[in-house]
């Protein structure tokens, strides 16, 4: 029924979540100025990303297999968005939370591993393993942990930038 919905709304979809990844980078802009209350509600809002991530992807489907089914095909794994935006938010939020890209990097990859290996090896989830999967996960986290490095760098040049205006009483324009 859902994946009706989304070739049926192509665009409209994809539109959403261009629209969806701008709202998180905005809202991470507004946690890293927080200060420690903006991380503790990037920890929150990663927790629940990585809780969305483990439903949409661990949850049974309604017809298990019959056995161990995998695609090592990974031709096509830059066309899937969706599978790139379910580890994009996670990350960019992660990131904001502990401030250790490359930690998160790695955790995105690793989570996005074991995801499907679970898939695997757990036929009765009626779930398949593909390694297109992981590497748009991967690239969603990739992408996810550079949005918050730039948003962290940005917000930080920008805080610097106004306190140095303010120390010499001179409008920067």
């Amino acid at each position: 029924m859902i994946s009706t919905f989304i070739i049926e709304n192509y665009f409209l979809v994809r539109l959403v979540l261009v629209i969806a990844a701008i709202v998180f980078v905005v809202v991470a802009a507004f946690l890293v100025r927080a200060g420690q209350r903006g991380k503790r509600i990037a920890t929150a809002i990663a927790a629940v990303g990585v809780v969305a991530v483990l439903g949409l992807t661990l949850v049974p489907d309604t017809y298990p297999m019959d056995g161990v089914t995998c695609s090592f095909d990974p031709s096509e794994f830059y066309r899937d968005s969706f599978n790139v935006m379910l580890f994009l938010l996670p990350a960019i939020f992660a990131v904001i939370a502990v401030r250790h890209p490359l930690l998160v990097l790695a955790g995105g990859v690793a989570l996005s591993a074991i995801i499907e290996v679970v898939q695997a090896i757990t036929p009765v989830l009626g779930r398949r393993c593909d390694v297109g999967d992981w590497l748009a996960n991967s690239s969603g986290t990739a992408i996810g942990v550079l949005l918050a490095v730039g948003v962290i760098a940005t917000v930080g040049w920008l805080g610097r930038r106004r306190a140095a205006s303010e120390t010499t009483g001179v409008s920067r324009s």
